[in-house]
């Protein structure tokens, strides 16, 4: 048998790292993440031409998630896109990767700040190789549009699940009481 000892041992251990966990996760931190809500490809017919010119429309948003300003955030693109705009206008910087990779370099993202990177190709289409800053790789999301309710039905469904987590929370209290009762516990 273990003495009392070596078992408070490991029990204070695995008390300290669960503590240390929590710890961690409440810690402000960075977290860039981004996603492309809109791409889209236009044929656009020309005058004596016989081929239509085609245009391409994207959109790119980058936000930073976490509760700590991002800094050194870069978007890396393949190549140079044809043309592209900042939403909202901000001061950035055009740097270009040894393997001529394309990156736009942004200083901070402040917490909860979000940037749109409007894309507009003719040539060259646009070819996301990452987003990442200096605390790491960004996430990339998935996202799908959804409807907003209005705010009363909203509060009616909080309200059902206040109720329905009670409810659980008191057949569970119920089934331990029945159960120690059973065991003589009680």
């Amino acid at each position: 048998m273990l003495s009392d000892r070596v078992i408070g041992a490991v029990i204070t251990a695995i008390v300290g790292l669960i503590f240390w966990w929590i710890q961690r996760r409440l810690e402000p931190a960075a977290k860039v993440g981004y996603w492309v809500p809109h791409n889209f490809l236009f044929n656009v017919p020309i005058a004596n031409q016989p081929n239509p010119l085609v245009l391409q429309t994207a959109t790119l948003t980058v936000q930073n998630l976490g509760r700590k300003a991002a800094e050194g955030v870069e978007i890396v693109h393949m190549m140079k896109p044809d043309h592209f705009q900042l939403h909202p206008k901000r001061g950035y910087e055009e740097r270009s990767a040894p393997d001529g990779a394309h990156i736009i370099y942004l200083e901070s993202l402040g917490p909860k700040e979000v940037l749109q990177i409007q894309l507009l190709a003719y040539n060259t289409q646009p070819n996301l190789v990452g987003v990442r800053s200096k605390d790491g790789s960004a996430k990339a999301i998935r996202f799908q549009i959804s409807r907003v309710f209005p705010r009363p039905i909203l509060l009616m469904l909080q309200f059902c699940m206040f109720v329905g987590a009670f409810g659980i929370l008191y057949w569970l209290v119920r089934a331990a009481l029945y159960v120690s009762r059973a065991n003589g516990m009680l």
